[in-house]
């Protein structure tokens, strides 16, 4: 599984996307997600949304 994760805005982008990547799809789920919201106000997840939008899909 690959997760390309080049030429984001924000550095702490690249961070999210290498942690998601190294937990793998399979234990990416809605408890995940929910635990990293808790971290970031909406403002910061719109931003981190927007910015991670050229992060390829998982690839199997």
């Amino acid at each position: 599984m690959i997760i390309q994760n080049i030429g984001f805005k924000y550095k702490e982008n690249s961070l999210i996307v290498q942690a998601l990547k190294a937990l793998g799809q399979s234990h990416t789920d809605d408890n995940v997600k929910e635990r990293l919201s808790t971290f970031f106000s909406s403002k910061q997840c719109d931003k981190i949304l927007k910015d991670t939008q050229t992060s390829t899909a998982w690839d199997i």
